[in-house]
């Protein structure tokens, strides 16, 4: 599952997803922030794995191509 699609299918707006990377990583970004990492491609892998994590993603897969 890409970051684009666990964000989409989250159910959770930008605002909660911010939030919630506040609440359990210290991690202080706006919603607009992740709007233009996230659409841009131009998530670090740390950061994307919190955002999937708080997306509710326990487990993905990397593809060696």
């Amino acid at each position: 599952m890409g970051i684009h699609r666990a964000v989409r299918e989250s159910g959770l707006t930008l605002e909660e997803i911010s939030q919630q990377l506040a609440k359990d990583y210290g991690v202080t970004v706006s919603p607009s922030g992740i709007s233009k990492a996230v659409w841009r491609g131009s998530v670090r892998l740390q950061r994307a794995l919190q955002i999937l994590a708080v997306c509710g993603v326990r487990e993905i897969e990397i593809d060696a191509e």
